[in-house]
């Protein structure tokens, strides 16, 4: 009896493992030299959540228009996530290998691979750090800071450079749902369904619904309701991505170019910035009057469109954005291309600023970052400038939506901690202030804190102890990290935090 339960089982996973095989076919396909990973999907050992995820991703990423799955399953490893069947590795993206970053770039797939990842990021997966995570996704800078470049030997030790590595150990949805954002049809038990769309309160029931009688939509929605955004959208001029088959508007998708046009949308009228079109951002949209509709234009003008190769963006050119360095203590970078968000960050930097100041932060801050905002890099030691200061050197088409300080820098971040209209705070084992408003501090969601109290000691022990205060009163904001001050502590910061910035 309990052999028949067993068999019957193993009919129903390998019909739902062929099932989702055949459904992706035109976009995730396995990649030749992992045989085996079609038959453990078949027979239904890897986790059904986390393909489900891995779809909704891909059609969720515009610039990605196929990936190959490698290895998946790996038998003997029962403590280790390929071991249970809930990691899959992806290391071809566009039909291109990634191998590492330089060749991905070459390849012209760095920029899908970044896009790609953000949307695992949106999906509610952790950014390279798997231990204590349920979901996570590796990529190039896991483990980046144990890799020597002086010491090629060591370049094995950088791990995932060559796939992105997804993994999913609790068989929930994510955020954006776990069903198939197709509407194709499939056979299951001879009987005709339809795979439903991501759903919150009114897609799957209803997608023919008017925009004016929908009160929420999110990354994975599509629609009616969805075209009539786009449209208004479109009108005040926010970028949706490319108007081809592939692209969101095409799909009438609510996906990450969406999502970002929504973002931007809520910072030009000092709406809570989350993404998502809330009852309160769909009725702005709903209410603009042309007035309105020409601040909009005019506050998130895209940069013109230019011939100079140099400013094209695309990996297989210069990256797309450019410096200026202003003096030692200020640089200035501008994003270009299709890519630019219109948004700054604000950058302080430590003490001394000659070795940890603009050019130490420039050195430092992810190609992701540069490619999609403007950055306005500011000397950390005593005299830097205040953030009022700083935003002189912002462009007029810019929002500042995100500020961070790295040690002595995070002077100039305190102050404006509890400011809400920021996205993101940033402080990175920051020097805090002698300040009891700053050490006794609740700390908001928008802001991130990463910390190491034991690199602060002798005549500095006073910013540990500040620190450790903190700590204490946030004890869910995961502050400890065990990175060295200088060497590891910004770098991993950034990275970790790339797609949020």
């Amino acid at each position: 009896m309990m052999r028949l339960k067993n068999i019957l089982l193993e009919d129903t996973t390998q019909s739902t493992g062929t099932q989702w095989l055949d459904r992706v076919k035109d976009v995730i396909t396995v990649y030749s030299k992992y045989g085996s990973t079609t038959n453990f999907i078949q027979t239904g050992k890897i986790s059904q959540a986390l393909l489900n995820d891995i779809e909704i991703a891909v059609q969720n990423t515009p610039s990605v228009t196929s990936i190959q799955i490698g290895s998946t399953l790996r038998t003997g490893k029962k403590s280790h996530r390929h071991g249970l069947g809930q990691a899959v590795d992806i290391p071809i993206i566009n039909g291109k290998r990634i191998i590492d970053p330089d060749t991905a770039k070459k390849n012209g797939i760095y920029q899908a691979h970044q896009d790609l990842v953000a949307t695992f990021v949106s999906m509610g997966y952790m950014l390279n750090r798997e231990s204590g995570n349920d979901k996570a996704v590796l990529e190039f800078e896991f483990d980046r800071h144990k890799y020597d470049p002086k010491n090629p030997s060591t370049y094995n030790m950088w791990q995932h450079r060559h796939h992105i590595h997804v993994s999913n150990r609790t068989q929930k949805p994510s955020p954006l749902g776990s069903s198939s954002i197709t509407t194709q049809a499939h056979k299951t038990n001879s009987k005709e369904t339809t795979v439903p769309i991501v759903s919150n309160n009114y897609v799957g029931s209803n997608r023919n619904m008017d925009l004016n009688k929908v009160t929420f939509l999110r990354n994975g929605d599509s629609g009616k309701a969805v075209e009539q955004l786009h449209i208004l959208l479109s009108e005040l001029d926010y970028d949706l991505g490319p108007a081809d088959e592939l692209g969101e508007i095409k799909q009438k998708l609510y996906g990450v170019a969406t999502t970002n046009a929504i973002r931007s949308f809520q910072i030009d009228f000092s709406l809570e910035v989350t993404g998502l079109a809330n009852d309160k951002t769909l009725k702005k949209i709903r209410s603009l009057n042309k007035d309105d509709k020409s601040y909009a234009k005019s506050s998130n003008e895209k940069t013109a469109p230019t011939d100079d190769p140099e400013t094209i963006d695309t990996p297989n050119i210069k990256s797309s954005y450019s410096e200026n360095i202003i003096s030692s203590d200020i640089i200035v970078s501008t994003a270009q291309g299709t890519k630019r968000t219109n948004t700054t960050l604000i950058l302080f930097g430590g003490t001394p600023a000659n070795k940890y100041g603009p050019e130490y932060m420039k050195n430092l801050v992810p190609e992701y970052i540069k490619n999609t905002k403007d950055i306005i890099y500011i000397n950390g030691d005593d005299k830097q400038l205040s953030l009022n200061k700083a935003k002189r050197y912002k462009k007029s088409n810019s929002k500042i939506d995100s500020i961070i300080g790295f040690d002595k820098g995070a002077y100039r971040i305190f102050d404006h901690i509890e400011n809400d209209q920021y996205k993101f705070i940033g402080l990175i084992d920051p020097a805090v202030p002698d300040n009891p408003r700053h050490i006794n501090i609740i700390l908001n969601d928008n802001v991130k804190m990463w910390a190491n109290p034991s690199n602060w000691k002798g005549k500095y022990l006073k910013y540990s102890q500040r620190l450790e205060t903190i700590i204490e009163l946030n004890p869910d904001k995961q502050i400890i990290h065990s990175y060295g001050h200088f060497n590891e502590m910004f770098q991993n910061f950034m990275n970790t935090h790339k797609y949020h910035i």
